[in-house]
């Protein structure tokens, strides 16, 4: 028996070294697969946290960007809003300020109207008719802002008055709602011409 081992043993040794040796590869494999095992997880959670990291660099870049838009958008609004109401006030002044000058144009047409009126009434003798025109020459140069025809056109109508012997109660009426516009530096001019009108008022049949 002693001897049948010691024949076996020596012819087992080898085999026993390789199975030592596969047993130290197989664990050398499994550590060096375990190690980049972990190496691959290492690099896909830096991968995955660089994707993270750029993917909310991304979005703050996009909001940051949207909302410098609408900054610039709403700063556009207002600047349009504004040059579109200073604009439109512009033109508003500009349109009343064309009305008043066509509307004083106007007047002064028709106190120039009245005025050659009354001269020509004053050359045909015509005096009661040119006392009524010298009344809306008054009246159309008060509005106009024209004073100093104002005053000439009331001295007119004085004298026009005073070359009437007589004037009709509805004539006398038209001429006292024209007074009215007489400015009150001229109230005695004024006077004199209502006191005028109640005489001639008077002198009627």
């Amino acid at each position: 028996m002693n001897i049948l081992l010691a024949a076996i043993l020596p012819e087992s040794e080898p085999l026993w070294w390789d199975s030592i040796r596969l047993i130290i590869q197989s664990q050398s494999s499994l550590a060096q697969f375990q190690y980049n095992l972990a190496m691959y997880g290492i690099t896909l959670l830096i991968a995955i946290a660089l994707l993270l990291a750029t993917a909310s660099w991304l979005t703050n870049v996009y909001i940051i960007r949207r909302e410098r838009k609408r900054e610039r958008e709403e700063d556009f609004e207002k600047l349009s809003k504004g040059i579109s109401e200073r604009i439109k006030k512009e033109i508003e002044e500009m349109e009343k300020k064309i009305r008043e000058s066509i509307d004083k144009e106007f007047i002064l047409f028709n106190a120039e109207k009245a005025r050659l009126f009354a001269l020509a009434a004053w050359n045909a003798k015509l005096w009661e008719g040119g006392a009524r025109w010298w009344a809306s020459a008054i009246e159309g140069y008060a509005k106009a802002g024209e004073e100093e025809i104002v005053r000439i056109s009331v001295n007119s109508l004085i004298q026009s008055l005073q070359n009437c012997k007589k004037i009709e109660n509805d004539d006398k009426k038209k001429i006292e709602n024209k007074l009215g516009f007489i400015p009150k530096i001229l109230y005695e001019e004024k006077k004199q011409i209502e006191d005028m009108l109640d005489k001639l008022s008077k002198k009627l049949p």
